[in-house]
């Protein structure tokens, strides 16, 4: 029941129609991304995935805990680009139904706020992954120490061992003769 009149009768029914699937926020935020890059006739999509990939390798040895906030910040700063590129094509779109000039409409202003934005955003993550990676060298240095001690006392261990055994044989051949 392909046709209009079928439709309507599923309709009248009882029968509703399935809703369409939608996509998450993120998707959804990005969809200006997409439509910008569709209309210049390149896609950023394989550019976003090399650098989302990028960045969680980075977070591939972290704890979940460390995982969890370092993407989140990572996520918010995704966010903020987006959303901040949504804006502008907002603006260029109200100007240009205006029908203002460029000349009239001061971009650098508005470019030069995004970048500290953007680099302030950048300057928080990199932090925070320093400081996660400074941890995670201050552990690695204690479980090295810890190996190495350990090591120590396993040649201890065995060095007694050996002893013992020497001791047995010497007792046994005495024992023996």
């Amino acid at each position: 029941m392909s046709t209009q009149k079928g439709d309507e009768q599923m309709r009248g029914e009882g029968v509703q129609p399935r809703p369409e699937k939608r996509d998450d926020v993120a998707a959804q935020a990005q969809g200006g991304e997409a439509d910008q890059n569709d209309r210049s006739g390149r896609s950023g999509k394989s550019d976003q995935d090399d650098q989302d990939s990028d960045a969680y390798a980075i977070l591939a040895d972290q704890p979940e805990k460390e995982k969890k906030t370092l993407k989140g910040k990572i996520i918010e700063l995704e966010n903020t680009i987006n959303t901040k590129i949504v804006q502008l094509q907002k603006e260029l779109n109200e100007t240009k139904e205006n029908r203002q000039t460029q000349d009239d409409f001061n971009f650098a202003d508005i470019l030069k706020e995004f970048k500290e934005e953007i680099t302030q955003k950048i300057n928080q993550v990199t932090q925070a992954i320093e400081k996660k990676v400074e941890e995670q060298n201050l552990k690695h240095a204690k479980l090295f120490s810890i190996l190495v001690s350990l090591k120590n006392e396993n040649f201890t261990i065995s060095k007694s061992i050996s002893l013992l055994n020497d001791k047995i044989h010497m007792i046994e051949g005495e024992i023996g003769e």
